[in-house]
């Protein structure tokens, strides 16, 4: 297996993106970042700054894992040629907030000085925004004129793929969108239009590397690779590694399982991490102590086969805890009786004699 390093700048990241041609395996983790992680993630890109390097592996006839698109990207039209193995959050992160597409944040940007002098650096702002009654709120943020009264302008008109959207923005934004405009705001406005398509053009090129994976990589080969470079600012929790792990073992997706245990037993996350629950009771129903060095040691195969008797056994439990009226975790002294409660259910009486 030859691991290669090679380049690719922002622009191809966001072709691949859309077309479909890179895709996440299904054990990865969902969205992990807060938005002062995605605000630092801008700045360091319009600086042109390091951002460290992703993890792909190739794809050949097939994929080797179940995958899912990056999040809010359209089905594709290509076939898949990659996964990422690592760096789902920052290419999620550039792709939403260069769309404007969380719908809690708005993410704009001004120069300020350095404080360490020289030239003027970048400064993110992620603007929380909320709805009522249909209208999306602070006003503010949607208008151009007063968003730049504020010296901001939106990060979303640094994406390669929206350059049509700067000139109506910078127009609107100095008031040159009107016949009677003075030439003053017109030149205002091209002023404003260059210098964002300056650091629009640095954002298109920064490069984003890679490692790459050969397609022939074995599955629990990719998956090592996968737990042991994983650089992501979030660090992979011994749940995130036990979901790649099963994956690799027995083709079960433990996301999609956790999906169908909310489902059956939709009050089992008032006592505790669905998650950690799942990990505490099988490691119990293998007489282990609840742990990361027990999770390490399970049987995954024995998890996957298990299952039903694992969601019984929360279920069961949830029950009798609401039963006795311990609704959620405030009302228990420790969140430890409840995966104890489910491992002993497969040895509790079907009557009460």
């Amino acid at each position: 297996m030859v691991v290669q390093a090679r380049n690719r700048d922002i622009r191809d990241w966001f072709t691949r993106v859309r077309t479909g041609q890179i895709k996440l395996p299904r054990f990865q983790r969902f969205e992990a970042w807060g938005h002062r992680d995605v605000a630092s993630l801008l700045e360091t890109v319009v600086q042109g700054l390091p951002s460290g390097a992703t993890l792909i592996l190739e794809v050949g006839d097939r994929e080797q894992f179940e995958s899912r698109y990056v999040e809010t990207a359209p089905e594709g039209t290509e076939r898949v040629t990659e996964q990422l193995l690592d760096g789902q959050q920052r290419l999620t992160a550039l792709w939403r907030a260069l769309r404007d597409n969380y719908p809690d944040r708005t993410y704009l940007m001004r120069w300020v000085e350095n404080p360490e002098g020289g030239a003027h650096v970048p400064e993110v702002l992620a603007q929380a925004r909320y709805e009522r009654k249909g209208q999306r709120y602070p006003l503010w943020c949607d208008d151009p004129a007063e968003t730049w009264a504020r010296g901001y302008f939106p990060v979303r008109l640094l994406n390669p793929d929206l350059e049509a959207e700067v000139r109506p923005w910078t127009e609107a934004a100095t008031g040159a969108d009107h016949e009677d405009a003075a030439i003053e705001r017109l030149l205002e406005s091209r002023e404003l239009e260059q210098e964002i398509k300056t650091w629009r053009n640095a954002v298109s090129n920064f490069n984003l590397p890679y490692l790459s994976l050969p397609a022939d990589t074995p599955k629990h080969v990719a998956l090592d690779v996968f737990i042991k470079m994983n650089t992501s600012a979030v660090r992979l929790t011994p749940f995130d590694i036990i979901v790649a792990q099963l994956e690799a073992h027995v083709g079960e997706s433990l996301h999609d399982l956790l999906e169908k245990l909310r489902a059956e037993v939709p009050d089992a996350e008032q006592y505790d991490k669905i998650g950690d629950l799942v990990l505490n009771v099988a490691s119990l129903r293998e007489d282990r102590l609840p742990g990361q060095a027990s999770y390490q040691r399970l049987d995954l195969s024995k998890v996957a086969d298990d299952w039903d008797d694992i969601i019984g056994g929360i279920k069961w439990a949830v029950e009798l805890l609401k039963e006795e009226r311990v609704f959620d975790s405030i009302r228990l002294p420790s969140v430890a009786v409840l995966p104890v409660l489910a491992a002993l259910h497969e040895f509790a009486p079907a009557t009460l004699d």
